[in-house]
């Protein structure tokens, strides 16, 4: 029998493993490193005292955090994926099975830390398996930074350095922003949604049918 854990207790635990990562760390100094994968196109980036290096290739970021801030005011671009998971909808491209659908999620976003929390709550670690980018910005290309991975992070599914790459990996005419949460279908090769607010229905709502046993009803009235 599948015991659920209690809600203080996936708090706590999400808690312990996401306060090392508060923004006060996207300010250490800049020394940071990408491991570069062989079989990737990607950037591989240097950071030193004297600044970073860079060595241009595919899979460069065309847009970033950097870019809504520019006219002095903050203007969030809009999410690029927004489809939801669900059998109850007639005609869904998105349907609630094991082995098809990965997330990439990052310890210092609330947004995605909202959504291991109910992951874990409901009991489909095994449904939505994770790759955490890492906590901290690192440069992305064209003077932009953003999450990346690192030996401490990798990639295990694409294997690709930044997470930039693998938005286009699976879209390659994205111009949009690489965010976290994103919710990846294995099965067509494509992103399902990277907006937490439609993503908490399809876990909540759209997938109940995969929630573990005695599982309360978490979907935002």
């Amino acid at each position: 029998m599948l015991l659920l854990p209690s809600f203080k207790q996936v708090i706590a635990g999400v808690a312990v493993s996401t306060n090392r990562y508060s923004g006060l760390r996207l300010l250490r100094n800049n020394k940071h490193t990408l491991v570069h994968h062989s079989n990737s196109p990607a950037t591989a980036v240097a950071m030193g005292e004297g600044g970073s290096k860079e060595t241009p290739a595919t899979g460069v970021a065309r847009r970033s955090w950097e870019d809504e801030i520019k006219s002095g005011k903050f203007d969030r671009s809009k999410s690029g994926f927004t489809s939801f998971i669900s059998n109850k909808v007639e005609g869904s491209k998105y349907l609630p099975e094991k082995d098809r659908y990965h997330l990439y999620l990052a310890k210092a976003c609330p947004w995605a830390t909202r959504m291991e929390i109910i992951v874990r709550l409901t009991g489909m670690t095994e449904y939505f398996p994770i790759t955490f980018v890492d906590p901290v910005f690192a440069p992305i290309g064209e003077g932009r930074s953003g999450w990346v991975f690192t030996q401490d992070y990798p990639d295990d599914l694409t294997h690709k350095d930044t997470f930039y790459q693998v938005y286009l990996h699976y879209h390659p005419d994205y111009e949009g922003k690489a965010t976290t949460p994103m919710l990846l279908d294995k099965k067509t090769g494509t992103i399902v949604c990277n907006e937490s607010r439609d993503m908490l229905k399809s876990l909540c709502w759209g997938c109940q049918e995969l929630h573990a046993p005695g599982t309360p009803d978490y979907y935002p009235r």
